[in-house]
């Protein structure tokens, strides 16, 4: 089963400074605890006040899986920074979870052969058959060439991986524009969607 890959630093937890620095934005008090007043204004300044319930919800969990408690419906109550440590850290491996499986579930998609590994003609019928826009050869020469990372003319999961990830984020800040247009047979592949055998296997 293709496994995310090991190399890739994008997808490592915060170090123990910026977590720092994150509890501090938090804690405007500066009273080392976050109340749930601070989760809130924190959370309204950078445009997530409707994630509330969902953050303090978090909280109480891990609160109960370390033997202790975090009443969110108490205003007194205070979340110190080891709880704020957990709670990142047990978001961190769900969404890492989460993530490969998508992964591998796309890879295995566009793997058409089984073979653990993505030939160019195969990833291009796969990635023409569910794009929303018609993928021109040279285009999709530019992206297989990003895919490819060593050249040697097919796609293994772990260059598959370390690509849509790096991606995603650059997609993220809408300064790539292969990024783009991977995310759109990455979304495809999510989706499960196929066009019709013959389109498939015509040759643009």
């Amino acid at each position: 089963m293709p496994l995310i890959a090991p190399h890739c630093t994008a997808w490592q937890p915060l170090a123990l400074l910026e977590l720092e620095k994150a509890f501090s934005f938090f804690d405007l008090q500066g009273d080392g605890a976050l109340s749930v007043y601070d989760l809130q204004a924190g959370l309204r300044d950078i445009g997530l006040r409707n994630k509330l319930d969902q953050v303090l919800e978090a909280f109480s969990r891990a609160a109960a899986k370390a033997g202790t408690s975090f009443d969110i419906h108490s205003d007194d109550e205070m979340l110190p920074y080891d709880l704020f440590v957990s709670v990142y850290l047990a978001q961190f491996r769900e969404q890492k979870q989460l993530f490969r499986q998508t992964m591998n579930d796309a890879f295995a998609y566009f793997d058409t052969s089984g073979d653990g590994k993505l030939e160019k003609d195969e990833l291009f019928k796969s990635f023409s058959a569910v794009c929303p826009f018609e993928i021109l050869p040279d285009a999709f020469d530019k992206i297989f060439a990003q895919l490819d990372a060593d050249g040697d003319g097919s796609v293994t999961a772990d260059e598959f991986i370390d690509y849509l990830l790096h991606s995603q984020l650059s997609l993220a800040s809408g300064s790539n524009q292969a990024a783009i247009e991977s995310s759109a047979f990455l979304k495809g592949a999510k989706e499960g969607k196929r066009a019709p055998l013959s389109q498939v296997l015509y040759e643009r």
